[in-house]
């Protein structure tokens, strides 16, 4: 199967209830824009169709519920992957508003056949909700909610879910890598993607005027 092949969606995950940040971190502005939105646009130019798992309407996109509210990421990747029509969705959760179309095309060249979760890992740690996963996926983690289950590990640690951890990013820089799987969890880590996006303005009006 060649990856051009591969039937694939992508879904941002916005159904947390943002505690460390006191708001909803989806509805924060960067740059001009929603960070919900951001990572839309960046996901956009990867495959050819995205929606958001989010508990209440978010215009102007199709939104997913979970079908067992209150089950963090867990319920989460299992409403999106229950929704898709497409085989495979890649998924971005909604306080990443960095993330990288070259990384997320990365990632996606190690899905195969026999492949049911790919999962970058950067830092040193396993990173799920950057990764993507196989429709078929969305009865188990069912079943692992329905055990008390919460959290993705659960799913990968499971031998019924075949993954690949990607390691290895040649070609991409540090900084873009840090980036991609930076989290904007608290008003510190705010107040940083505000000064990297004026620092990346600055830098991108300096080649243009060189």
């Amino acid at each position: 199967m060649s990856v051009n092949d591969v039937n694939i969606c992508g879904a941002v995950l916005a159904g947390g209830g943002s505690t460390r940040m006191g708001t909803d971190k989806s509805q924060m502005t960067l740059g001009g824009q929603r960070v919900l939105d951001r990572i839309f646009n960046t996901l956009e130019k990867v495959v050819p169709r995205v929606f958001v798992n989010c508990n209440y309407t978010v215009e102007p996109y199709l939104c997913i519920k979970d079908q067992y509210p209150g089950n963090g990421p867990l319920g989460g990747i299992h409403a999106v992957l229950d929704a898709a029509d497409e085989g495979y969705v890649t998924i971005s959760a909604c306080d990443t508003p960095f993330i990288d179309p070259q990384i997320i095309e990365a990632i996606k060249q190690h899905i195969t056949p026999y492949t049911d979760a790919v999962i970058p890992v950067y830092g040193g740690r396993v990173q799920p909700l950057s990764g993507i996963y196989h429709q078929s996926l969305a009865p188990l983690c069912e079943e692992l909610i329905s055990r008390g289950e919460r959290k993705v590990v659960s799913l990968l640690e499971e031998e019924r879910c075949r993954v690949t951890y990607v390691h290895d990013f040649t070609g991409m820089s540090e900084e873009t890598l840090a980036w991609h799987f930076f989290n904007m969890n608290t008003k510190k880590d705010f107040e940083e993607a505000l000064i990297h996006l004026e620092k990346s303005s600055i830098d991108k009006d300096n080649r243009h005027q060189t």
